[in-house]
């Protein structure tokens, strides 16, 4: 891993290392078409650390200060939007772990992520989507840990993953606190007590892994248990106030390369003998646009801030945040 870059010079730094704009930008257009998955744009996400910046500084990381975060999926998504999408959702896996998890959990997480081995998020279900409450994968009580059985789907890197933050029922359906969170590591599950499930095609972000995973009898040690039992909805709802706040990066580089496609042709197309950027029409469109993007910036640098500095809001802000920036760009 390379060493992390402070502040605002952070995007810059990524910027170099991830090169020409343009030629990216058509690679991501090239592999969307054919829904093949951005491994080389992950790669080099990896090569300039990002990873580092998913773990905290408690376990070795670099994540201090999440409008980093913010700056370097910001960066990474005017180029591409799918890569950033598969590449983040570690990131949103390992949250709930430095919320509730152990000290144990936590290492082995954090040695996991600076790897570069990707973590899957599990909270999806076929028959109830994102009614969390509803949730049928079950995880029974055994003598040495618990016995997963169900589906997850669908999930983003749930084939791709090595491990698995999972969402499973431990009590009453329909409680509160009938749900538990777990660590799954998939190479230490027994063969035949779990698949995954194939790639869902999408109409947008076609290449990356939005897949599912199935366990039938799946054994999990005692200790792969996050927080307390019933404990699982609690963390998930805290862990989103910090994952909804992030993903506002991603529209914000969406909506930055956007504005750069748009600005660019009105330059350039000539009607009449007048380019378009010389039309009073065509300009109010891009200034709208511009100030509506700032709007979506300032929004999303101040949840990012007040993550550290406001967090008895956040279940507000985070919220708020998550709505609007998709939406104004």
């Amino acid at each position: 891993m390379t060493a992390t870059r402070a502040g605002a010079g952070i995007e810059a730094a990524l910027d170099e290392a991830l090169g020409m704009h343009d030629e990216t930008a058509r690679r991501s257009v090239e592999l969307d078409d054919n829904e093949q998955f951005p491994a080389d744009f992950c790669s080099r996400l990896d090569g300039f650390g990002v990873p580092a910046y998913y773990v905290p500084t408690e376990w070795g990381g670099a994540l201090f200060d999440h409008e980093e975060m913010i700056r370097l999926w910001r960066t990474a998504a005017r180029r591409d939007i799918s890569a950033v999408t598969a590449h983040a959702k570690t990131y949103l896996g390992v949250a709930p772990v430095w919320i509730a998890g152990s000290p144990e959990q936590a290492r082995a997480t954090a040695d996991a992520v600076m790897s570069g081995s990707p973590v899957a998020w599990a909270l999806s279900e076929p028959e109830h989507g994102a009614d969390l409450l509803s949730g049928s994968v079950t995880a029974a009580a055994e003598p040495d840990g618990y016995r997963i059985d169900g589906v997850k789907w669908p999930i983003n890197n749930a084939t791709r993953s090595g491990r698995v933050t999972l969402l499973a029922r431990t009590g009453r359906d329909g409680s509160g606190r009938g749900q538990s969170l777990f660590l799954v590591d998939k190479s230490a599950l027994q063969p035949g007590t779990w698949r995954t499930l194939p790639k869902v095609r999408t109409h947008g972000i076609r290449g990356i892994d939005i897949s599912g995973i199935e366990f039938d009898g799946a054994l999990l040690p005692a200790d792969a248990l996050i927080g307390a039992e019933g404990s699982g909805l609690e963390t998930v709802l805290l862990a989103l106030q910090f994952t909804r706040t992030m993903c506002t990066a991603l529209s914000l580089g969406a909506g930055e390369h956007a504005l750069r496609l748009a600005a660019r042709f009105t330059a350039a197309r000539v009607i009449q003998k007048r380019p378009l950027a010389e039309r009073p029409f065509p300009v109010s469109v891009l200034a709208r646009s511009a100030a509506l993007l700032t709007a979506a910036e300032a929004t999303s640098l101040v949840a990012g801030r007040s993550l550290h500095s406001l967090t008895a809001e956040m279940s507000v802000t985070s919220v708020v945040a998550k709505a609007l920036a998709p939406t104004l760009v």
